[in-house]
């Protein structure tokens, strides 16, 4: 017996089984699925899903895109007329919401002998992605060591990942 996506099955016992369909957000899977490339009428949109479509107007009134999103203050919102401070808090934590779940989705998940599984910021994938990047994993760092000692086969790009790793931040 042969099923389909949302299609109807009926077994011996005469039980009826219906196959889900699969459910996808408009927010981010819409068209424009980056909060960064959303115009004014897609952040109203968004403030419309998340229950606060009376502020719609305010945000159009101040030119508020996608990439602006991230960068609100609470004393922005003020100035725009949103006074509670529980309503300025809600909504920077559902705009903080968006850049998380899109940095998420960027990174990239190394994995190291050692350290095991290594996530990577999405700044630092895009700097990994770069042709200049790539072209370090042809530069061995032993020379022509793993000619003598075939084990010997470290490169400049596994060094270059390692040690950004394992710099940390600057004092």
């Amino acid at each position: 017996m042969e099923i389909q996506k949302g299609s109807r099955v009926e077994n011996s016992a005469g039980d009826v089984f219906k196959t889900p369909e699969k459910k996808v957000s408009n927010v981010i899977a819409g068209p424009s699925c980056y909060w960064y490339d959303w115009g004014v009428e897609e952040v109203c949109g968004y403030l419309q899903q998340i229950g606060y479509g009376e502020w719609q107007q305010r945000f159009r009134d101040e030119q508020i895109t996608g990439v602006r999103l991230i960068n609100l203050t609470e004393s922005q919102l003020e100035k725009m007329g949103i006074c509670l401070l529980g309503v300025q808090l809600e909504l920077l934590s559902y705009f903080r919401k968006l850049w998380l779940c899109s940095s998420v989705e960027n990174r990239k998940i190394f994995n190291d002998p050692i350290h095991g599984h290594i996530e990577l910021h999405p700044l630092l994938v895009h700097i990994i992605d770069t042709p200049q990047f790539q072209r370090l994993h042809y530069i061995k760092q032993l020379g022509g060591a793993f000619f003598v000692f075939p084990g010997a086969s470290h490169n400049r790009f596994e060094h270059s990942i390692g040690y950004g790793l394992s710099a940390g931040p600057p004092n």
